[in-house]
C-alpha cells in the first residue's frame, strides 16, 4: 500500500482535519457565543470580511458548476465531495471565523488530505504550508506577487483516486496502487497538469537546493509545476505522501532519471509531470542510465515551418552569454576585453564558466577586473555535477570538456532557465556585429524547426573563398566556435549527453546526437577568431592551426544583416535547387580554367574528398560546411563558384541520377564476428566485400539497428570502421563508432571491434 492505510469512513478523516468538530456542551457553546456577542470594531469588520468571503466561494462553486464547459466532467467529479462532507467543511470555516473574532485560535488540523489540497507558494523566507480554502479560478502566487500570465479558470478537476476514498469512504476498484502498471497510475491536477507514477524509482537533482528539501505532495506538485520546463516531476516517501506529510516529497530537475531506489533504502515513488496544455516543453524519457544512450528519443522532427512570430531583435533579458574557460588566465583576459568592446553589452547577462578548481583565484581576478565595463557572473562546475554522474574516463581530456560544456547548457537552460544562450571558448574574439548577428537571426530558431542552432563560424571561411560579410548559409554540419541554442534543443540533448565522446562533444553532436537533418545558420565571414595555440586540439605549427591564423574574421558594425528570411527551410530550398540547376557540371580533375562568372557542379565521392579539399585549400579532413551533401565554396585562384555535391548523400534533385551512387542490388547487412573482417565475413557467405558499399552503413542509425550502443554512438578513426566496441578495458567500451575522417577498408579489424559490414552477391 502507497499509503499504509485503509479508508476511513468520512466524519473520521472530517474529524481529523479539524472539519465538523462539535462543542462539547451546550454550556459551552453558550460560553463560545457570549465571547463573541460584544465584538469590537475590528471584529465587526473581521466577521463581515469572512462571511463575504464564503458567499464569495459558494457563488463561484456555483459558478463553476453550471458555465464549465465540459459538464460530463464535473457532473462525474462533484459527487466525490459529498452532502455531508459539504457542510462539515461549511461548520468548519464558520468555526475558525468566529474564534477569528473572538480572538481564539481555531483548533489546528492534523496533516489529513482535504477535497482540494492546493498550497500556498511562499517568498524566499517562507515555508510551505497547505491550506483547504482556496480560489479556483486563481493558482497560489508567491507572497507579495502576481504572475505575468495567469493561468485560464480551471475547467473542473480530479482527485487522486486514494485521496478520495479516504474522503468518501468508497473503495476504488484498485485498492491498491502496487497492483498497477508503472506510469499507468496518474494524478491529474486542477492546473491541466498530468502525473505519471513510477513506484520504487527517483529523480536526481533537486529544483532548488537552497529551499527546504521536503514539502507535501500538494506543494511539491504545485512547485513543480510553476518551475516550468526544469522541474519533469515529484519523488516521494512511502507511505506518507498521500496523507499530507509536510515532509514527504521534493520536487525534482530528474538528473539522473528515474533510477531505482537503491537496496536498503525507504521506499519512494516519483510521478514525472506531463502539462498538456500549457504549452511547457518536456524532457523525452530517456532509458535507464543503467543502460547509457541505448535508445535515443524519436527523431522524426516536424520540421513544417511555424506561424511568423515577432521577427524583431532578441529582447536582451532572454539570452546568457556563456564563456567556457579552463585555466588561462591570459586567454580569459583577450576574450573578455574583446567582449567588453560588444555595443550595448551591459544589458546581456554574461558568466564565465569555470571547471579547475586550483586556477579559480587567478580566473576569478580576470573577471573582476572587468566589472567597471560589464556584469559578469561566475559559475563554478562541480567536481562530478548532475546527479553524481562523473564522467567515464576522469583523465581524459575530451570527457572533462564535454562534462564542462553539459555543466554550462544545464546552468543555462536549467538553473537560470533562459530561453536561449550562447557558448564561447575563451580562446575567441569576436567581431564587432558578434551580438548582434545572433539577437538578430534568433527569431529563425522559434520560426523554423529544421534549424537547432546559430553559429558564428565558418570552418571553410578561408581568403578567396569567401568576401560578403552580410551572407549567410545553413550546414548540417555543427560548427562550433560561438553559437546559440535554444531551451527546447537542451531539453533534447540533456539526457542523452555522452559521458566519454571519443574525439569530442562536437562530433557527437554531429553524428551521435540524433539531431540530424536539422541545420545551424553560417556566417559566410567568421563572426569569431581563434586565437589560442596551445591548446588540447590546436598546437603552434600544426597545419589546423596554420589554417586557423587564415581564416577571415568580419569587421562589420551592427545593424547591416538585412532581411535573413532567405534562410527559412523553404526558400533556401528553393534557391539551392535554382542554383544546381544552372551549374555546369565538371569532374573533379577539371577545375583549371573556370570562369569566375559561372557555376560549377562537382560530384565527388568520399575517398576522393582529401585530395579535392586540398586542390581548393579548404577543410580537408572531413565534409565540413555540407547542406545535404553539398558545399558551396569558390576555386582559390579563378574564383568560380563551385558546388561540391557527394554521389552518396546529395539530397534528391541537388545531382542528375546519372551522376549519383545507389547502394547494390541484393546486398546484405551482416555483423561479422568480433575482430573478423568484412571481407571474411562475406567469403563465408559465399558474397563479396566492396568498400565502396560501407559508406551506406557509415552512420548511427545503422549501427544502432544492429548493436545496443550502451554508451551511445560516436566519432573515430579507423579503416575498421563502422563497428562496436566490445573490449571492456577500451576507452571507447559499448560505443558504436562511425568516422567521417578515415575511408572503410573490407580488410580492416581490430580485437576490440565487431565489425558492421556489407556484403554483395557475387554475380552483382
Amino acid at each position: 500500500m502507497l499509503h499504509g492505510k485503509g479508508t476511513r469512513k468520512v466524519k473520521n478523516v472530517a474529524r481529523r482535519a479539524g472539519l465538523g468538530r462539535r462543542p462539547k456542551s451546550r454550556r459551552g457553546e453558550e460560553e463560545e457565543l457570549s465571547v463573541a456577542a460584544e465584538p469590537n470594531a475590528v471584529q465587526l469588520v473581521a466577521l463581515a470580511a469572512c462571511v463575504a468571503a464564503l458567499l464569495g466561494f459558494t457563488l463561484l462553486v456555483v459558478r463553476l458548476q453550471y458555465l464549465t464547459p465540459d459538464a460530463n466532467a464535473w457532473a462525474h467529479h462533484a459527487p466525490r465531495l459529498s452532502l455531508g462532507q459539504a457542510q462539515a467543511r461549511l461548520r468548519g470555516a464558520l468555526e475558525t471565523a468566529a474564534a477569528a473574532v473572538g480572538g481564539v485560535p481555531p483548533e489546528q488540523p492534523s496533516h489529513e488530505p482535504s477535497a482540494l489540497p492546493v498550497p500556498v507558494v511562499p517568498s524566499n523566507d517562507q515555508p510551505f504550508k497547505d491550506t483547504a480554502a482556496w480560489p479556483v479560478n486563481e493558482p497560489a502566487t508567491p507572497l507579495g506577487s502576481r504572475p505575468d500570465n495567469p493561468p485560464s479558470v480551471v475547467q473542473g478537476f480530479k482527485l487522486d483516486r486514494h485521496m478520495a476514498d479516504q474522503l468518501d469512504g468508497t473503495p476504488s476498484s484498485k485498492a491498491s496502487p502496487d497492483a498497477l502498471p508503472a506510469a499507468e497510475f496518474k494524478v491529474i491536477n486542477d492546473w491541466g497538469c498530468e502525473w505519471q507514477e513510477h513506484p520504487s524509482k527517483y529523480l536526481g537533482e533537486l529544483v532548488d537546493s537552497k529551499q527546504d528539501s521536503t514539502m507535501s505532495a500538494p506543494a511539491a506538485r504545485q512547485l513543480c509545476i510553476q518551475a516550468g520546463p526544469i522541474c519533469v516531476g515529484i519523488t516521494c516517501l512511502m507511505p506518507n505522501y498521500f496523507e499530507t506529510d509536510p515532509r514527504s516529497c521534493s520536487p525534482r530537475r530528474g538528473i539522473p532519471y528515474l533510477q531505482p531506489t537503491p537496496n536498503g533504502e525507504s521506499a519512494e515513488v516519483s510521478f514525472i509531470k506531463k502539462c498538456v496544455g500549457s504549452g511547457e516543453a518536456q524532457p523525452p524519457e530517456p532509458a535507464s542510465q543503467n543502460i547509457v544512450n541505448s535508445a535515443l528519443p524519436s527523431t522524426s522532427w516536424d520540421l513544417q515551418l511555424r506561424l511568423p512570430g515577432s521577427r524583431q531583435l532578441l529582447a536582451a533579458n532572454r539570452l546568457v552569454l556563456v564563456v567556457i574557460a579552463h585555466n588561462k588566465a591570459d586567454c580569459l583576459r583577450r576574450c573578455l576585453d574583446s567582449l567588453a568592446a560588444q555595443p550595448s553589452i551591459q544589458d546581456v547577462r554574461v558568466a564565465v564558466s569555470l571547471d579547475d578548481p586550483p586556477s579559480y583565484p587567478a580566473m576569478e581576478d580576470v573577471v573582476r577586473s572587468f566589472a567597471r565595463r560589464m556584469g559578469v557572473e561566475i559559475w563554478r562546475k562541480r567536481e562530478y555535477d548532475g546527479g553524481g554522474r562523473p564522467p567515464l574516463s576522469r583523465n581524459k581530456a575530451v570527457s572533462k570538456i564535454s562534462e564542462h560544456f553539459r555543466f554550462a547548457l544545464q546552468e543555462s537552460f536549467e538553473r537560470k532557465s533562459f530561453e536561449f544562450a550562447i557558448f564561447l571558448e575563451s580562446d575567441l574574439l569576436v567581431a564587432p556585429d558578434f551580438l548582434w548577428y545572433f539577437r538578430a537571426s534568433a527569431w529563425l530558431l522559434e520560426e523554423d524547426p529544421s534549424l537547432f542552432c546559430i553559429s558564428a563560424w565558418n570552418d571553410n571561411g578561408f581568403p578567396g573563398q569567401v568576401s560578403d560579410e552580410t551572407k549567410f548559409f545553413r550546414t548540417d554540419y555543427f560548427p562550433g566556435l560561438g553559437w546559440m541554442i535554444q531551451n527546447t534543443t537542451w531539453t533534447y540533448l540533456r539526457n542523452i549527453w555522452p559521458r566519454f565522446p571519443s574525439t569530442g562533444w562536437d562530433h557527437w553532436l554531429r553524428h551521435g546526437s540524433g539531431l540530424q537533418p536539422r541545420e545551424c545558420v553560417v556566417p559566410e565571414v567568421s563572426r569569431t577568431h581563434h586565437f589560442d595555440t596551445k591548446g588540447t586540439n590546436v598546437r603552434a605549427g600544426t597545419p589546423f592551426a596554420k589554417k586557423l591564423e587564415r581564416m577571415m574574421f568580419s569587421n562589420l558594425c551592427n545593424n547591416q544583416l538585412g532581411d535573413l528570411s532567405y534562410l527559412l527551410n523553404d526558400k533556401y530550398e528553393a534557391e539551392m535547387l535554382r542554383l544546381v540547376q544552372s551549374a555546369t557540371l565538371r569532374r573533379s580533375d577539371q577545375l583549371l580554367g573556370l570562369t569566375g562568372e559561372k557555376v560549377y557542379l562537382v560530384p565527388y565521392v568520399r575517398s576522393e574528398y582529401k585530395k579535392l579539399a586540398g586542390q581548393l585549400a579548404i577543410s580537408d579532413a572531413q565534409p565540413r560546411t555540407a547542406h545535404k551533401g553539398t558545399i558551396i565554396t569558390r576555386h582559390p585562384t579563378n574564383h568560380a563558384r563551385l558546388i561540391l555535391a557527394d554521389r552518396m548523400k546529395s539530397a534528391e534533385g541537388l545531382l542528375p541520377a546519372s551522376e549519383r551512387v545507389f547502394p547494390a542490388l541484393g546486398r546484405q547487412v551482416m555483423k561479422a564476428n568480433p575482430g573478423e573482417s568484412c571481407r571474411h565475413l562475406c567469403e563465408r557467405s559465399n558474397m563479396v566485400c566492396r568498400d565502396s558499399e560501407l559508406e551506406f552503413i557509415n552512420n548511427c542509425a545503422s549501427m544502432r539497428s544492429f548493436f545496443q550502443c550502451e554508451e551511445g554512438c560516436g566519432h573515430q578513426v579507423g579503416q575498421e570502421i563502422p563497428c562496436y566496441v566490445h573490449d571492456g578495458t577500451a576507452d571507447t567500451v559499448r560505443q558504436c563508432l562511425v568516422t567521417d575522417d578515415a575511408v572503410p577498408s573490407c580488410i580492416a579489424s581490430h580485437r576490440s571491434t565487431t565489425r558492421l559490414c556489407v556484403c554483395v552477391p557475387l554475380s552483382s
